[in-house]
């Protein structure tokens, strides 16, 4: 059994994640959620609640819809709430889904008062002063080394196991 990324599909982070649920390998009875593992250990939720939302049935918020976004990308999804995105700040929330960096830290180093406010600049629902997109700029670039190491073991993780 080989490891594999899936190939480059578009579309808001709904879709690719309904594309990802649909390329999964089938599961007989119990265990048809546990093909959601991948999902649910990337942001540290239950395989049920991953399931949940693959299927539609539970609406992603906060910081695991952050870590989901960032999980799609990684397997090759162009998720287009991420395109959207300033390239400092997608680098920002990168660091955040692989918690190389976490949102309190970033809240200290970027003067944001409360966490919510972060999280609303990684989801789009904010604009940065360019103060703190210069700051934003200089801890991705402190944090890249570790994002590419991290991004060398995400496919030993996560990527879908296929039958050669």
């Amino acid at each position: 059994m080989e490891k594999t990324i899936v190939p480059r599909f578009r579309g808001t982070m709904r879709e690719c994640l309904a594309h990802y649920a649909a390329t999964l390998p089938a599961a007989n009875g119990k265990g048809k959620r546990e093909v959601f593992r991948s999902l649910a250990e990337f942001t540290n939720s239950s395989v049920l609640t991953a399931y949940r939302w693959a299927k539609g049935g539970q609406s992603l918020v906060g910081l695991r819809l952050i870590k989901t976004r960032y999980f799609l990308e990684r397997l090759g999804y162009i998720v287009i709430e991420l395109e959207n995105l300033p390239p400092m700040v997608r680098g920002v929330g990168r660091l955040i889904a692989h918690n190389l960096f976490t949102v309190e830290e970033a809240c200290r180093e970027l003067s944001f008062p409360r966490p919510d406010h972060f999280v609303r600049l990684l989801r789009g629902g904010r604009k940065s002063s360019p103060k703190r997109m210069t700051k934003i700029q200089e801890i991705v670039k402190a944090y890249q080394p570790l994002l590419d190491e991290k991004g060398k073991d995400f496919s030993e993780l996560y990527a879908l196991t296929t039958s050669p």
